[in-house]
């Protein structure tokens, strides 16, 4: 399915991908059908960052709640990639490995959050840092903790 020129109408189509998502039977072979849901989830956040950026705050009310259900769909994403490094499955590159594009999805949610001005997901920081254990120089996580101290409201 194409993406949508809306990005706020590709978050059903995302968060049915995340519930698609394979876990109890994870295999390696799975790893580009785990690539191309997660460059679609990259997708959706570049483009609802472009509108964050134009909106401003405070944020319309229809451009608050897609931003707060994306981050919950990127925590699920990563959760689920999170469950597959744990089963111990890995992709065909160190960028592709599950745990790599958890932490890429987790700092596209806590981006996003902060940019819309919203705390970041409930159980973000915990999954980050469990899933820092198996990646631990990963840029995404760092980054994260930069902008974190950073923060004026941290």
């Amino acid at each position: 399915m194409e993406p949508a020129d809306d990005p706020l109408a590709d978050l059903g189509v995302l968060a049915a991908l995340v519930a698609w998502l394979p876990v109890a039977r994870a295999e390696a072979r799975d790893g580009d059908m785990v690539l191309a849901f997660v460059e679609r989830a990259l997708d959706i956040s570049g483009r609802i960052r472009a509108r964050l950026l134009a909106a401003g705050l405070p944020l319309p009310r229809i451009l608050h709640v897609a931003s707060t259900q994306f981050c919950g769909a990127l925590l699920q994403l990563a959760d689920r990639l999170g469950e597959r490094a744990a089963a111990g499955i890995e992709g065909a590159g160190e960028g592709s490995a599950p745990a790599a594009l958890a932490l890429t999805a987790l700092r596209e949610a806590y981006l996003v959050s902060a940019m819309s001005a919203a705390e970041p997901p409930a159980g973000l920081w915990k999954l980050a840092h469990r899933l820092s254990a198996l990646r631990p120089a990963h840029g995404a996580y760092r980054s994260m903790l930069a902008l974190r101290r950073r923060s004026p409201n941290d």
